[in-house]
């Protein structure tokens, strides 16, 4: 039997802050994921808003960018957007979330947000939906 993980993998995705309150931005489907770690880059400035927060749907939520890293003040455009969790690796379980809150919203701007992540191996389906 073989007990290694799959490699490590990375996939983007898009936070438009045009939207109001809490967005999915996927959900875990086909096993669990361990995500490894992540980067947020703001791509178009964000205005007209009052922060962003991103985070999981787990009972005891991974914060992983505050509303307070998130704040419009930091939202410049072409920037990489500093947070400070640092608990990588973490578990991501089927059927979870993650998904981000705009406060005060809607606005403007974009975010890409990476995440580097891995099938664990009794979830070797595991996948983004």
């Amino acid at each position: 039997m073989n007990n290694s993980v799959a490699s490590e993998q990375a996939s983007q995705f898009t936070l438009n802050l045009d939207n109001e309150d809490d967005i999915r931005i996927f959900y875990v489907s086909g096993g669990d994921i361990l995500i490894t770690g992540a980067s947020f880059f703001v791509v178009v400035a964000g205005t007209l808003l009052t922060s962003v927060s991103v985070r999981t749907s787990t009972i005891n939520g991974v914060v992983l960018l505050t509303a307070a890293e998130g704040t419009v003040a930091n939202l410049l455009a072409s920037k990489e957007l500093a947070f400070a969790y640092s608990r990588f690796p973490f578990l991501l379980k089927s059927g979870y979330e993650m998904y981000y809150t705009i406060v005060n919203g809607p606005g403007t701007g974009q975010i890409r947000m990476t995440l580097r992540w891995m099938r664990t191996t009794n979830s070797p389906n595991a996948h983004f939906v």
